[in-house]
This record gives structure tokens, sequence and C-alpha cells, in this order.
């Protein structure tokens, strides 16, 4: 009898279908948008996984930046529109709506984001 139910258990257990494993894509998709307090451009791109900020944004914008041998890349203008001290305005990126913890090329983008760059006044001016 045991051996029976043995035997079935071992049959019914090659009958239940496996699920095979999610697959993992190589690209994320991302939105990107440039709001620059005027007019705001917005559009998908996909890039590979791993890709930065930096990455992301240099496919719809045209960047003007400076990059310091320990900050990073800092993002002075896009698009012909500069940030200046005398006005007070810089860009700042923003990631799914929270302000980047980041600079714009240490950003890894490892999952789909909503990544957006805005022409403002950081807090420290308001």
């Amino acid at each position: 009898m045991k051996r029976l139910a043995v035997l079935l258990l071992l049959v019914f257990a090659g009958c239940v279908q496996q699920q095979a494993p999610e697959q993992v894509s190589d690209f994320i998709t991302l939105t990107v948008r440039v709001n620059n307090s005027q007019s705001v451009t917005e559009d998908v791109v996909e890039l590979p996984r791993g890709s930065t900020a930096f990455d992301a944004f240099s496919e719809v914008a045209v960047l003007d930046y400076s990059t310091h041998p320990v900050y990073g890349v800092f993002v002075e203008g896009i698009n012909g529109v500069e940030g200046s001290v005398e006005s007070g305005y810089f860009w700042q990126y923003y990631v799914d709506g929270e302000l980047a913890p980041v600079g714009v090329d240490s950003f890894v983008l490892n999952e789909s984001a909503t990544l957006e760059f805005r022409y403002e006044k950081p807090p420290e001016f308001w």
C-alpha cells in the first residue's frame, strides 16, 4: 500500500506543471522629462540595465556640463537654458518625483523609472 501511495505521488508530481522563472530583460524603459520652467518635454527611452541617469538625459537633450574630479558631472545647461548664480536657477534632477540623492552620472538605473530635470531655484535660494 505504501508503495502504491509513493508511486501515485511520483506520477502526480510529474504532472504538475512547473512555472519557468520570470526572465529579467537586459533593458529598462524610462520616462525622461525636461522642465525648463516654460515648457516640459517628455520622451520614453529604452536603455541597458545599469545605465546612468546621465545616459538617459543625454538621449533626449543637449546637455552642457562640466566634470569635477571628485563630484562628477555637473549639468550647467540643457537645450541652451543655462543655470546661473545671478538668477539663482539651476538644473536639478528627480527620480520618481524625489530629488535625486547622488550626482546624475552616479545614479545607476536597474529598474524602470521616471526621470526629470527641472530648472528651478534650490531651497536655499527661496
